[in-house]
């Protein structure tokens, strides 16, 4: 639930996408079988739309987009075993299956959704790092997705990819960050599933455990907040649509156990 609430809230605070909510609603995944969707007041409450059993229990991925064209949220749903399931949802808590995709690769390990191909609709990222490839997908609105690019000699020690509007030309850019290295590299989209180097920044921590998208600065790129567990440090840095980061403020005290950090509208 947090990654597609996080993924969510990313999308809208990097790219300005809006989901035709006022408040940001959860689905809750439970590998059990059980999806549960809940919208909430604004106050802090939550109250169940529907509650959804049958699931299988092997989706690892869940990644919400606009694929329907209807301003609800849709959804991809990933399964290792080669499967991609494209539904689409009402408001109401219901889903319908667009289109389920087979023969799919076992090892995609982050699918990021973004603007990359200019239509309206939710592209997609996929990265696999046992390849070193990076494949970028544009969909439809009916559950079909066509390749952009295929990218390969990629690294294989990517942990993260952020989206978000880091070099402020409409399309949505990629943080990479790789903690074995202590680097990352801010890469422009131009809409054709072409990558282009902003920057590549060296010296990073080896620790970084989660990178969160957000306005913290108020400049209109996509700021970041580093969190380390190790240290119990947060740090929050402004980006200027170059590559470049500049640090707002470094946080230290906070807990070692944080495991997610989620932005949103609260």
């Amino acid at each position: 639930m947090n990654v597609l609430r996080c993924f969510i809230l990313c999308l809208a605070f990097a790219l300005g996408l809006s989901f035709a909510v006022a408040q940001t609603d959860l689905l809750y995944y439970d590998p059990a079988g059980e999806g549960a969707f809940y919208a909430t007041d604004g106050n802090g409450n939550i109250q169940l739309l529907k509650l959804q059993s049958g699931w299988r229990h092997t989706w690892s991925i869940i990644v919400p987009g606009d694929f329907g064209g209807d301003g609800h949220t849709d959804l991809l749903f990933y399964d290792p075993a080669g499967e991609g399931a494209f539904y689409a949802t009402d408001g109401n808590g219901n889903i319908q299956l667009l289109k389920l995709q087979s023969g799919w690769r076992h090892t995609w390990s982050i699918i990021v959704p973004g603007d990359f191909g200019g239509d309206g609709h939710t592209d997609l990222l996929f990265y696999d790092p046992t390849a070193g490839e990076g494949a970028f997908y544009a969909t439809d609105g009916n559950g079909n997705i066509q390749l952009l690019k295929l990218q390969n000699g990629w690294r294989h020690t990517w942990s993260i990819i952020v989206p978000g509007d880091f070099g402020g030309d409409g399309h949505t850019d990629l943080l990479f960050y790789d903690p074995t290295a202590g680097e990352g590299a801010f890469y422009a989209t131009d809409g054709n599933g072409n990558i282009q180097l902003l920057k590549l920044q060296n010296g990073w921590r080896h620790t970084w455990s989660i990178i969160v998208p957000g306005d913290f600065g108020g400049d209109g790129h996509t700021d970041l907040l580093f969190y380390d567990p190790t240290a119990g440090e947060g740090a929050f840095y402004a980006t200027d649509g170059n590559g470049n980061i500049q640090l707002l403020k470094l946080q230290s005290g906070w807990r070692r156990t944080w495991s997610m950090i989620v932005p949103g509208d609260y």
